[in-house]
């Protein structure tokens, strides 16, 4: 009886609905419950960098499994450890809904950084996979799910950065060679500067920065080319060789597009060449080259069969879900309650976003003592710590300013930036009052703007009795062109003078708001407050909001 329950056999498998129905649904409640991942991978499209081609991925990534499934056509039916597939599956669900529920409101703006959205749309379609076709099926599809995963802008963002470098300084040696030959009227000024002196009109410059050196299409071709090789018939080195050579025709493309802007600019249409030709001209040779390495792939000992495509999904292919229509009916529940979930969570994901443009910098700028404040407010220049370095690393500052309404002062602000995200976290506030002996009345995490969630203390020096309340969120800013990191931490007295009025704070709602108030229920630090902490907390949330709007809104530099 238990072998019963725990392997399905062939003949459970042949009891199920149309073999499409099933992969269909997969498909629809991902691009569902994913719209703003999907979409926001979409606007890379659009810019000259290096992540432009992600969104082409899920299409191979398809691509792959159908070709996948037509070479498992003749096998029968794997069997299943029922009880194996439901607990990987329901566990890789669970990973990806806190993934974009939970992480959101405790990683605030650091979200979007390391972007694990991604990251949860490949663990959602690894369990639906588990939970509907078992895990053989998903081993066997795992070359898709590998695909997926290269989706994830973050694993470029970090590891790309010397590897551009030299594609910007390679396409710079090529560029010299050739236009040194070209009656082009080209110069060459420090860095990756070419100022192209037309016929007619003012010298042009144009900079060939790592954004617009080809890497995008060299990512590109080792991404999608690879994906192409899979559906190949032939041998890995052959299609190894295949990938190199049309990598380097990529390269060698990418000159020629950057002497054709340079030759536009030289016959008087320089805005024409640096804008819309320079916008389309990268992805026409792009898919040029594919075509032409499509075109070229039988030299290179590999064959393209793209009738097998054609006949559908086999009959053989069904939805192996447990026997027992209850069982299938419970997994298709727990999957489509997974992702309304997933689909809530996205909507609040604009906020996140916000912060960043789609090549992957901050847009929000530092923290300027010239900011807008709440209407009556000033801040002034306390004092820098240098002593602050040893903990932040040397690049960084900590700067303390007064806050006052009026005549009298309501609260400090500590700003803190670095370069050092981990040593901001290592140093965290709990850890500097639980460090000078303070106690802490209450932690809780509270919504500041959307996208920005803020950390509220209240804690209370033992040695003289004073109570304090403090609000502080952090961000990702861009400093003189790179990116570092901000803390900012309002603190004012519980009985501070005057009782001045800040405005109110906007109050979390809608599915973030039910995020935020299940982690502070479940966070063992938090508290009960008093009033008269209730009405300081108050008064720092407006404040530290108005802050970072303001901040939002202002320009970067």
């Amino acid at each position: 009886m238990s072998a019963a329950l725990s392997v399905a056999t062939s003949s459970a498998y042949l009891r199920r609905r149309p073999s499409w129905l099933m992969p269909a649904a997969i498909v629809g409640a991902t691009v569902a419950a994913y719209w703003f991942t999907l979409g926001s991978l979409a606007d890379y499209l659009r810019l000259d960098t290096p992540l432009a081609y992600l969104l082409m991925l899920p299409f191979f990534a398809l691509l792959l499994a159908l070709v996948t499934v037509m070479r498992y056509q003749h096998l029968p039916p794997p069997p299943r450890i029922v009880l194996l597939d439901v607990s990987i599956g329901c566990a890789l669900l669970l990973v990806a809904l806190l993934a974009v529920t939970v992480l959101p409101a405790s990683w605030s703006t650091y979200y979007w950084v390391e972007r694990p959205d991604v990251i949860s749309l490949v663990l959602f379609v690894s369990g639906a996979l588990i939970l509907c076709y078992g895990t053989v099926w998903f081993w066997r599809l795992r070359t898709s799910v590998v695909f997926l995963l290269l989706m994830w802008p973050s694993l470029y963002l970090h590891a790309l950065a010397g590897p551009l470098q030299s594609v910007s300084d390679a396409t710079n040696r090529g560029l010299a060679v050739v236009t040194e030959y070209l009656p082009l009227g080209i110069t060459r000024s420090a860095g990756d500067v070419l100022t192209v002196h037309p016929a007619h009109g003012s010298p042009v410059s144009v900079v060939v920065s790592s954004a617009c050196s080809g890497a995008n299409g060299l990512l590109g071709m080792a991404l999608i080319g690879s994906a192409m090789a899979l559906m190949f018939d032939g041998g890995r080195l052959r299609k190894l060789l295949w990938v190199v050579a049309g990598m380097a025709l990529i390269f060698v493309l990418n000159v020629v597009r950057i002497i054709s802007i340079l030759a536009l600019a030289r016959a008087g249409n320089a805005s024409f060449a640096l804008g819309a030709y320079h916008a389309v001209i990268g992805l026409v040779l792009f898919v040029a080259a594919l075509s032409l390495m499509r075109v070229l792939a039988p030299r290179f000992g590999l064959r393209w069969t793209p009738s097998s495509l054609s006949r559908g999904i086999p009959a053989r292919w069904r939805a192996q879900n447990v026997a027992g229509r209850g069982a299938q009916a419970a997994i298709a529940g727990f999957v489509t309650a997974v992702a309304v979930l997933a689909l809530l969570a996205e909507g609040s994901f604009s906020g996140y976003a916000s912060f960043f443009d789609g090549s992957g910098e901050p847009t929000v700028s530092p923290y300027d003592v010239h900011d807008r404040l709440p209407a009556g407010w000033q801040a002034s220049l306390f004092a820098n710590y240098d002593w602050a370095r040893q903990y932040f690393g040397n690049n960084s500052r900590f700067t303390r300013y007064l806050l006052q309404h009026g005549s009298g002062t309501l609260a400090w602000m500590d700003v803190v930036l670095t370069d050092d995200q981990g040593a901001l976290d290592a140093y965290n506030l709990q850890a500097c009052y639980l460090y000078h002996n303070d106690t802490l009345e209450s932690v809780q995490r509270v919504s500041l703007l959307t996208g920005i969630t803020g950390l509220v203390i209240d804690y209370r020096e033992p040695q003289t009795n004073v109570q304090w309340a403090s609000v502080s969120w952090t961000m990702p800013v861009l400093d003189h062109g790179t990116t570092s990191y901000e803390r900012l931490n309002l603190t004012t007295g519980v009985n501070y003078k005057g009782g001045v009025k800040a405005p109110d704070p906007q109050p979390a709602t809608g599915f973030g708001g039910v995020v935020l108030a299940l982690v502070n229920v479940f966070d063992s630090d938090s508290g009960a407050t008093t009033i008269a902490y209730r009405s300081a907390d108050r008064a720092l949330q407006g404040v530290a909001g108005s802050i970072a709007t303001a901040m939002l809104a202002s320009p970067r530099h």
